[in-house]
């Protein structure tokens, strides 16, 4: 079994040219599209605490590209380049053999679809869910030409809601937030007491931390602050992170990123096959947008 994980990719850097032009989504997009994905590279190198000198390269890139316009979107595999000191191990023999130092990869398969601004993406044990959004990202942005992009995780709103309401009580929430790519109705919803005066500042990433450090209580997380900012993160526009402390009196940590992310589950062999990662990543997509439909017409 595998699972589908889903990031929202959010327009970042001219948002709120967008909240005037709403064509500019478009046009953001199209040139985004227009460029060559697979001749860019990006390089981390992960450090040798033993020996500085060591150090090894990943490199990654995007290759099997597949765009279809007509539909409107793309496949294709975000992979990791790297060397390492592997051998096999012959049953036979009772030995192992070496392997030449040519490159080796670890590639992770992604349905994207522009139209609804979501990247559908199956990782791996060795190739996980966070890698493949830093990645993902500054892929973009290198290929845009600019820091054009923010990319986060969509989350289920039943699993935080339920995840916070876990806690006896809060004592600390640390919150990230982007402006939706949508319209400034969703901008205002989010933050409707002080969105015009956030617009003025072209600030494009909101960092809010509130804290109760000696409140019996702890934070009343009902409050509607609190529950606007679960429904951005929900739909893709930050994360957050929760302190405080369980039934228990135990310390607990919550982050939404690792504990409510939307989820697919899927077969394992499907993510060999582009066919089905297109299935499975448009069936999802509708799905976490149905709900999204639903939930707000709810409220």
């Amino acid at each position: 079994m595998a699972t589908m994980y889903f990031a929202k990719i959010n327009i970042n850097e001219e948002i709120y040219e967008v909240y005037k032009h709403s064509e500019k989504v478009e046009e953001i997009f199209g040139k985004l599209l227009s460029k060559k994905w697979q001749e860019e590279t990006i390089v981390h190198t992960q450090g040798n605490k033993l020996n500085q000198d060591s150090d090894k390269e990943e490199v990654y890139k995007f290759i099997n590209i597949d765009m279809v316009y007509d539909k409107g979107y793309l496949v294709g595999r975000l992979i990791e380049i790297f060397r390492d000191d592997l051998s096999l191990y012959d049953r036979n023999k009772d030995d192992i053999n070496s392997i030449s130092q040519s490159e080796l990869s670890r590639a992770i398969p992604f349905y994207f679809d522009w139209k609804n601004e979501i990247v559908a993406f199956i990782p791996s044990k060795k190739f996980s869910r966070k890698k493949f959004l830093v990645c993902f990202e500054e892929l973009l942005n290198k290929i845009y030409g600019e820091q054009m992009f923010s990319v986060y995780l969509k989350n289920n709103i039943g699993d935080l809601k339920r995840a916070v309401n876990s806690f006896s009580k809060v004592s600390e929430i640390e919150i990230t937030l982007v402006p939706p790519n949508s319209n400034k109705e969703e901008f205002d919803d989010l933050f409707p007491k002080s969105g015009d005066e956030l617009e003025e500042t072209q600030g494009t990433k909101f960092y809010q931390k509130i804290s109760a450090p000696h409140s019996k209580t702890g934070l009343n997380v009902q409050a509607s602050l609190f529950q606007r900012m679960i429904t951005g993160v929900a739909k893709g526009f930050g994360q957050f992170t929760a302190l405080g402390k369980d039934s228990s009196g135990n310390t607990k940590r919550f982050s939404s990123d690792k504990s409510a992310p939307q989820r697919k589950y899927i077969k394992e062999s499907s993510r060999n096959s582009f066919n089905e990662v297109i299935e499975y990543g448009r069936a999802g997509i509708i799905e976490i947008l149905e709900e999204e439909i639903r939930r707000k017409s709810d409220d």
